[in-house]
């Protein structure tokens, strides 16, 4: 068995999601859905104890006992927008593009390798 209870996670200041809190008993195999960036991939590193959280308990984990897959792609530039620059787009047209799938200015400025699993799968 698996039991989260109020897990926490914040980004710095930004929060990734709050008081989570699940069992997954012996045997029960779980997917976890939800929109780009709501955190799936860090919850998942979390219960497998390859990443920290901030609040709440974990309790019953073994990291055997979950399946991932990392995901791609690793980015080269230290911004967004210079990754898209570096493939050749012009920069008015890569800010539509950004802009398009939900970015905002201020993540166009963010290095790309630091975004969640559902953001960087956006971007890439």
């Amino acid at each position: 068995m698996i039991q989260l209870d109020k897990v926490t996670k914040f980004y710095g200041e930004r929060l990734i999601f709050s008081d989570v809190s699940f069992k997954i008993v012996d045997g029960e195999k779980v997917g976890i859905v939800g929109k780009n960036g709501a955190g799936k991939s860090t919850l998942i590193k979390i219960m497998m104890g390859a990443e920290e959280f901030d609040a709440g308990n974990i309790s019953g984990l073994r990291a055997e006992d979950i399946g991932y897959a990392e995901q791609i792609p690793q980015f080269k530039k230290s911004t967004l927008l210079a990754e898209m620059l570096s493939i050749g787009v012009e920069e008015f047209q890569a800010k539509k593009i950004l802009f398009g799938l939900g970015f905002s200015e201020f993540e166009l400025t963010k290095n790309p390798n630091e975004f969640s699993g559902g953001e960087t799968a956006k971007a890439g």
